[in-house]
């Protein structure tokens, strides 16, 4: 049985909805202090959040979908989850 929350781009698209953008950029903070773009604009720049580089090349579909989460490129993404 498949839930209406299963689907995997739940996380990504709240772009109308300013308090959690505002939420998630603290988060993202909290999470990685150096943190230099807000996701809003990393998204729409299809940059990453964190280091400002470009976020178009991802070596999987579940990086894909961590991007869509952090807005971070593969390399950040390396870093942070090993």
């Amino acid at each position: 049985m498949t839930h209406e929350n299963d689907s995997p781009d739940r996380c990504q698209d709240h772009d109308g909805n300013d308090e959690i953008i505002a939420m998630r950029d603290k988060l993202m903070h909290i999470i990685a202090p150096d943190t230099h773009v807000p996701v809003r604009e990393a998204k729409a720049k299809n940059i990453c959040a964190k280091c400002g580089k470009d976020a178009t090349v991802f070596t999987d579909e579940l990086s894909k979908r961590e991007y869509g989460i952090t807005q971070w490129c593969q390399i950040c993404q390396d870093n942070f989850f090993g």
